[in-house]
């Protein structure tokens, strides 16, 4: 608390600068995995996320699935937010074992929870699915619908998914009036309180609440 966000941009600048010859996926894992325990906001979640390289490679996938499950299972908001961006970013080939094992660990029980707790978990949620739709609509399709059925996912969440898909400009008019379409269906015919209750309004500002103490009354060349 209280640190510049430049000192954020240079963790993920270190990061990016790691994927040279000659140091192992392990090890990158490690730092980022240090970086990840220092998260407090959408922002950094998004730089290290898209920073990270190499989750794609077949000799890799392992260790990084290993690594995406151990930052579900923590329960972090933050580090669970990490886990999707690195997913989206990096897992969403059309019709790879990636892609399939990103969606079902996007489906897991911590992230719906997450998500329904938090504005910043749903919004990442609905994100990463939007994203696997432009490679897989027919899979997301069902994985959305199946979530509502099943009572799994928040009605914010699952329109928050449909809106994502709908401003997408990968994908086509008709997928996209299509999951609108049977999101709201899947609603519908769910009995009103019966899916997860919702606590993941928009903060005030968006701005994480020590920031806004942090930044209140401080010059903009303090803040920096």
């Amino acid at each position: 608390q209280g640190r510049g966000y430049v000192q954020e941009v240079l963790w993920t600048v270190m990061l990016a600068a790691s994927q040279t010859e000659g140091i192992p996926f392990a090890k990158r894992l490690e730092w980022l995995d240090k970086l990840a325990q220092c998260i407090d906001n959408w922002a950094s979640c998004d730089l290290l996320g898209e920073a990270a390289k190499d989750f794609t490679l077949p000799q890799n996938e392992a260790a990084a699935f290993a690594f995406l499950d151990a930052l579900i299972k923590s329960r972090n908001l933050w580090r669970i937010r990490l886990a999707l961006v690195l997913m989206l970013a990096h897992m969403a080939p059309a019709g790879s074992r990636p892609l399939e094992r990103a969606v079902q660990l996007s489906s897991a029980p911590e992230v719906l929870t997450c998500a329904a707790q938090s504005y910043y978990g749903s919004m990442g949620l609905a994100w990463a699915f939007s994203v696997y739709a432009v490679h897989d609509f027919s899979l997301v399709e069902r994985v959305v619908t199946d979530l509502i059925v099943n009572k799994r996912i928040d009605p914010a969440t699952a329109r928050r998914t449909a809106q994502k898909v709908r401003e997408s400009f990968r994908s086509a008019q008709a997928e996209k009036a299509l999951l609108s379409q049977n999101i709201q269906k899947a609603l519908d015919g769910i009995p009103a309180g019966s899916l997860p209750a919702a606590r993941n309004n928009k903060p005030a500002g968006a701005v994480p609440a020590f920031r806004r103490k942090l930044l209140k009354g401080t010059p903009p060349s303090a803040a920096l």
